[in-house]
């Protein structure tokens, strides 16, 4: 019975001393910059490059707190990334950056093949 009342006080003032900081709660999260490459080629790139992006995390008392994106931080930072792009297939994939399941942005990206970069730039050069 006397451990009970311990941990129950102990308890009541960790939550006294404000242990739990409502102003640290989360309410928002909000894509800033998109990351400097969004285009990828076919045989050229084979790994998603996030860096220059910017996420910003909002607070209850409305504080926003920006998040860089960066390729080296991926394996120990609290966004978390995710998409499914096939680096050898043409298409417009989604990418997928988390603060928790409940907070997240998606942005889009295209892997384009070389022969679509050339035609581009031929009809650029035509006009």
């Amino acid at each position: 019975m006397r451990i009970t009342v311990i941990i129950f006080l102990c308890i009541a003032i960790c939550f006294s001393l404000g242990a739990c900081d409502a102003g640290l709660r989360v309410v928002g999260f909000e894509l800033v910059t998109y990351p400097h490459k969004l285009f990828y080629v076919i045989g050229v790139d084979s790994e998603i490059d996030i860096d220059g992006g910017t996420v910003q995390i909002v607070t209850i008392d409305d504080k926003k707190h920006p998040e860089r994106m960066r390729a080296d931080q991926m394996s120990y930072s609290r966004l978390d990334v995710e998409h499914e792009i096939d680096f050898s297939t043409e298409g417009i994939y989604l990418v997928t950056v988390s603060w928790s399941p409940d907070f997240f942005v998606a942005f889009p990206v295209q892997v384009v093949s070389l022969d679509e970069i050339r035609r581009i730039a031929e009809l650029e050069v035509e006009n």
